[in-house]
């Protein structure tokens, strides 16, 4: 179907959207290329709408707003050591990496990255003034 070439991204985006298309809602469930593609598609939000359609997106993208208001709010106030900078970049950087290169199911690495700096305060003031992310 596919000649496994990154030229071949825009078809598979294209019938991916097409098999999304026909269960918008909830998706195919559980490992949908069997179902659908034959492969993965390249892309996560794709992957995420194969899986669980619209409903598990919507649940999916608060994540990506909370992540980037965060590191942008503690970014804006001054709050910040050098690892916390560096941890932002790096975990934008692996969810980029992985929205093209790897499946839903692998995809725990950045989006842990991402969910572990959103809970975790960019800076606290522990015994005699060290902060946590000062490194």
């Amino acid at each position: 179907m596919f000649r496994g070439e990154v030229g071949a991204r825009p078809e598979i985006y294209s019938e991916a959207i097409s098999y999304i298309m026909e269960r918008p809602a909830f998706g195919y469930g559980g490992n949908p290329y069997e179902q659908t593609l034959g492969m993965y598609p390249h892309n996560i939000f794709l992957d995420i709408l194969l899986h669980g359609g619209f409903s598990l997106l919507f649940l999916f993208i608060p994540l990506f707003f909370l992540f980037g208001f965060k590191a942008l709010f503690a970014l804006y106030q001054g709050r910040v050591s050098p690892i916390f900078i560096f941890l932002v970049f790096y975990s934008a950087y692996a969810f980029v990496q992985w929205n093209f290169s790897f499946d839903l199911a692998t995809a725990y690495i950045p989006i842990g990255l991402m969910a572990a700096m959103i809970t975790y305060p960019p800076r606290t003031r522990g015994r005699f003034g060290a902060t946590a992310w000062s490194g």
